[in-house]
């Protein structure tokens, strides 16, 4: 079997050729970094885990993926960089891309604009992908929205909705249709950022509806059945 150190320098050396490729740099990365453990030691840490800890956090923060940041989110050598000064930018912007809403971003930026500068995070293109994913909370929440929901929700005038609705749905975030003379955007299906105590309540409410609906209409099959089976007089 090959030492570890051999592989640490293989997979950082596969993340530098690949560098061009966010979506393959990660990978050996998010290798590199398992094979270290919590126990690893400050100075270790310091100099061979946070820099990559920290660039893996954030390629999935450029690309905006909720799927990959929730992952590292739970990578315990990922949690170690809670609380290691501008390195840990990368981790609280993990953490609020997953679960948190826009005000929650516009707080973090404001008192870390210089920091967030620093480590290398752009913070429009951050503000793209907040606004994209406070989209998909509200339409987790409701089948239907308003054009005044979504304008508030996502910080932006009335005139900017439909746009980011559309943007939304190019990414793949949300199903949606826009009902233009009613002013409210119709929701198929969206994107689940994470699920909390209050999701899962939500679900199991939801399920619960299904198997009512259709037990209701199995009742109603099987009536019309039985009808139809009756002689005729």
């Amino acid at each position: 079997e090959m030492p570890v150190e051999r592989r640490r320098e293989l997979l950082l050396l596969c993340s530098e050729v690949t560098v061009d490729d966010d979506a393959k740099s990660q990978v050996f990365l998010t290798r590199y970094l398992d094979t270290f453990d919590t126990a690893v030691s400050k100075e270790e840490f310091d100099s061979a885990v946070k820099p990559y800890a920290a660039r893996c956090a954030l390629i999935a923060l450029r690309a905006g993926d909720i799927g990959q940041a929730q992952v590292l989110l739970e990578n315990p050598i990922m949690k170690k960089l809670a609380g290691t000064g501008d390195f840990s930018i990368a981790f609280s912007l993990l953490q609020i891309f997953a679960v948190k809403q826009l005000d929650a971003y516009f707080a973090f930026y404001e008192a870390n604009k210089e920091a967030m500068t620093r480590v290398g995070v752009e913070h429009e293109a951050i503000l793209e992908h907040m606004r994209v994913f406070s989209l998909c909370s509200l339409a987790a929440k409701c089948s239907e929205i308003t054009y005044e929901e979504v304008a508030a929700a996502l910080k932006i005038e009335l005139e900017e909705v439909e746009r980011w609705v559309v943007n939304a749905i190019l990414r793949g975030a949300v199903e949606a249709t826009m009902d233009q003379l009613r002013r409210v955007v119709v929701v198929s299906r969206s994107v689940q950022r994470s699920f909390e105590k209050d999701q899962w309540i939500e679900m199991e409410l939801r399920l619960r509806t299904w198997k009512e609906n259709i037990s209701s209409l199995l009742e109603m099959l099987e009536e019309k059945r039985a009808l139809a089976d009756t002689p005729a007089e």
